[in-house]
């Protein structure tokens, strides 16, 4: 995810205060291979490009930060940006019952988005109780189930709601972690593609006056799509365990 973790947060201080400091170093001081320090350096130089904020850089086999503004002021963005409010937080805790084969697993989450056990906990909680479809308890954690026809209509509101959600937002890493866990859901490619199709439906038959059914058709489409998919990858499921068990 677009967030970076204490132990990066701290090579970043380092880099910052030592003009010195090599991969080998840093790999010495936290006891970690040099291919770690090279991927925590890598996930910051990723958040630094999202801000527009430099870069890490390798002068003479020394870590530079190559930065228009100094550590303090880099720490407070950072930090402002980092933290999700709590709609964004139950967008993606309901996109993960809605989408996740696995389930909601509510301690791997709060590790990924940097917050408490609690705070997912209550958030959950939140979802359960104003939620009409019922949540159950799965092997690896929770997810939603009910009739279809329910289930389609929740995905179709939470996606109109996390795209409006995602561009009224000025919060740079926000958006992107909200992105990251949508892609890893939905085929952007897919929704591109419906988008185009529906002008081209619109031109051809001229049709006028639908803006306010626009976004639900769009996600309607890009839906059928993801659920034709799920069907297929159900009946390969169930074809490889006829040839198993021939």
């Amino acid at each position: 995810m677009a967030i970076l973790n204490d132990k990066e947060i701290s090579i970043l201080e380092r880099i910052s205060n030592n003009k010195r400091y090599t991969i080998g170093k840093l790999s010495d001081e936290y006891k970690i291979s040099t291919r770690s320090v090279r991927y925590y350096i890598e996930n910051i130089n990723m958040i630094l490009k999202i801000l527009k904020k430099g870069k890490i850089e390798v002068r003479n086999s020394n870590l530079i930060l190559n930065s228009d503004i100094d550590l303090d002021e880099l720490l407070i963005l950072l930090k402002e940006n980092m933290i999700l409010n709590k709609k964004m937080r139950k967008n993606i805790i309901e996109l993960i019952l809605l989408f996740d084969k696995n389930g909601l697993n509510i301690l791997k989450l709060s590790e990924e988005l940097k917050v408490s056990r609690a705070t997912i906990k209550n958030d959950f909680n939140e979802i359960q109780s104003s939620n009409l479809s019922k949540i159950y308890r799965v092997s690896k954690g929770y997810v939603f189930k009910g009739d279809a026809r329910d289930i389609l209509v929740s995905r179709i509101e939470l996606l109109e709601e996390i795209f409006l959600e995602i561009e009224k937002t000025r919060n740079i890493l926000t958006r992107n972690t909200v992105m990251k866990y949508l892609v890893s859901y939905i085929n952007m490619d897919y929704f591109h593609n419906v988008q185009k199709f529906l002008k081209i439906l619109t031109k051809e038959f001229n049709l006028k006056n639908i803006d306010y059914i626009y976004s639900k058709l769009e996600l309607y489409f890009l839906l059928l799509i993801y659920y034709s998919n799920e069907q297929e990858e159900i009946s390969l499921n169930i074809m490889n365990d006829k040839e198993r068990y021939r």
